[in-house]
């Protein structure tokens, strides 16, 4: 009896493991958090930097650092296609991006792609944080991007991008 009680829990909880988990538990926008202009999306800035929104992307920037930002964009394409591009670790090896980390989390009720990667460009290590969702018409991306050296300004965006809310 005990060893099917043991057996029984284990199987709930390799169960929930595999189920996608919310990002976040947000259901509105707070005050802390910040529209992006001309989306429905909201994030929580990270206060310690200086991010203002963007004159040139739909997104935020530090002014004095070009290589610091949150940049969100929507392409044409359903989510399933998009995000399995970005699965493909040799695909995105041939543009220099190492992919870290990946895992399925859910926005909205609706399953999402965050991925941390490291990406060489002219040299330089950079660290990026993807988050990929959308459905059968159309994908959004917001990837935030720091040197990769600044671990901790990567990680507070990240924390930015993981506070998202997708209004309705």
């Amino acid at each position: 009896m005990k060893n099917n009680v043991i057996v029984f829990l284990l199987t709930i909880f390799s169960t929930q493991i595999a189920i996608a988990q919310n990002l976040n538990d947000y259901t509105a926008p707070t005050e802390t958090h910040t529209q992006i202009e001309e989306t429905n999306i909201s994030i929580i800035l990270p206060e310690r930097y200086d991010l203002i929104p963007s004159p040139y992307f739909s997104g935020f920037q530090i002014p004095e650092d070009n290589r610091t930002s949150i940049i969100t964009t929507s392409l044409e394409g359903p989510y399933s296609a998009v995000s399995q591009s970005f699965s493909d670790k040799q695909m995105m090896s041939s543009q220099g991006m190492t992919i870290d980390q990946k895992k399925t989390v859910k926005i909205n009720g609706k399953d999402a792609l965050l991925i941390d990667l490291t990406k060489t460009e002219k040299g330089i290590m950079l660290s990026k944080t993807l988050l990929i969702f959308g459905d059968e018409k159309s994908t959004t991306l917001i990837v935030s991007t720091a040197l990769q050296e600044n671990n901790e300004l990567a990680n507070d965006l990240k924390k930015s991008i993981e506070s998202i809310v997708v209004s309705k």
